[in-house]
C-alpha cells in the first residue's frame, strides 16, 4: 500500500492539504497578566480607603542620610567618650584601680569589687567612693555627658554563705543599686541610671599564648562595670493611629 503524503491528498480530500500550526507555549502569559491585573486593582481599592497625611516630598537618599546621621551620634560620641576618660583618669588606669575599655557601642568602667566591698558585703567601703567621686568629676568635664549608666554588678561562682543575701544574684544586684544611690545622692540623674546584676553568668574571658580562652581568677571576675551608652529611643504607637490605618 502507497503511504498517502501531503501532496497525494485530493482536492475533495477530508485531510485538506496545510501545514500544522505548533503550539504556543506563552500562554501561560495571559493568566500571569491577568493575576497581576487583578492584584493592582486590589491595591488600589484598599488605597481608596486610607487617609494619606499631606507630608514633604518623600526621597530615598534623604531617608538614608538622616540614618546615617543617627548612627554617627550615637556611635562619635562614645569614641570621644573613651578617648576623654582615658586621658582624665590615666594615673587610675595606671595605678590598676579601673579599665576603660569600648564594647561594641558602648563604654565600660570596670572596677575590681574587692576595691568596692568587703567580702559578701554590698556596702560600699570607706575609700570605695575616693575612685567614685574621681569617676564623676571626669563626667562633667568630658565633652559629651549625656550618656546613659548602667551598673552591672557581678560575681565570682563561689556559693555565697551570708543571712543577707541567699545568692550571688541578690548580692551582685545589691552592689549595683547602692552605687546608683550612691550616683544619685551625688547630683546623676535618676532617669539616666540602670541596675544589672549578672552574679556569676557572664565570667570574664582571657586569652593564653596560644589563643586559647579560658576563664579569668575569681577575683577577676569580681567586678563592677559601668556601661555607658546612648539609647535609641522609638515613637510611640497608639491605638488610636493604628485605627486611622488601613
Amino acid at each position: 500500500m502507497n503511504q498517502l503524503s501531503p501532496n497525494n491528498y485530493s482536492k475533495n480530500s477530508l485531510f485538506p492539504n496545510r501545514d500544522i500550526e505548533p503550539d504556543d507555549d506563552d500562554s501561560w502569559q495571559i493568566s500571569y497578566l491577568d493575576i497581576l491585573t487583578i492584584l493592582l486593582g486590589f491595591l488600589l481599592i484598599i488605597l481608596s480607603y486610607s487617609e494619606i497625611e499631606d507630608v514633604d516630598s518623600f526621597s530615598v537618599s534623604e531617608l538614608f542620610k538622616s540614618s546615617s546621621e543617627e548612627v554617627e551620634f550615637i556611635t562619635t560620641p562614645i569614641e570621644n567618650i573613651q578617648e576623654e576618660l582615658e586621658s582624665l583618669l590615666v594615673t587610675e588606669i595606671r595605678q590598676g584601680q579601673l579599665e576603660i575599655f569600648k564594647e561594641l557601642n558602648d563604654v565600660k568602667i570596670r572596677f575590681n569589687s574587692d576595691d568596692l566591698y568587703r567580702s559578701g558585703s554590698a556596702r560600699l567601703g570607706s575609700n570605695s567612693t575616693d575612685i567614685l567621686n574621681r569617676v564623676l568629676d571626669a563626667f562633667k568635664l568630658i565633652t559629651y555627658n549625656d550618656f546613659e549608666i548602667d551598673i552591672e554588678g557581678h560575681t565570682d561562682n563561689v556559693p555565697i554563705s551570708s543571712s543577707s543575701y541567699s545568692s550571688n544574684w541578690e548580692l551582685s544586684t545589691a552592689r549595683a543599686s547602692n552605687i546608683v544611690k550612691y550616683f544619685i545622692a551625688q547630683g546623676i540623674d535618676p532617669d539616666r541610671l540602670k541596675v544589672s546584676g549578672y552574679a556569676d553568668s557572664r565570667p570574664l574571658m582571657e586569652i593564653d599564648e596560644e589563643g586559647n580562652q579560658y576563664p579569668a581568677s575569681k577575683d577577676r571576675n569580681r567586678r563592677i562595670a559601668l556601661r555607658l551608652y546612648y539609647a535609641i529611643s522609638t515613637p510611640n504607637i497608639s491605638t488610636d493611629s493604628l485605627s486611622n490605618g488601613l
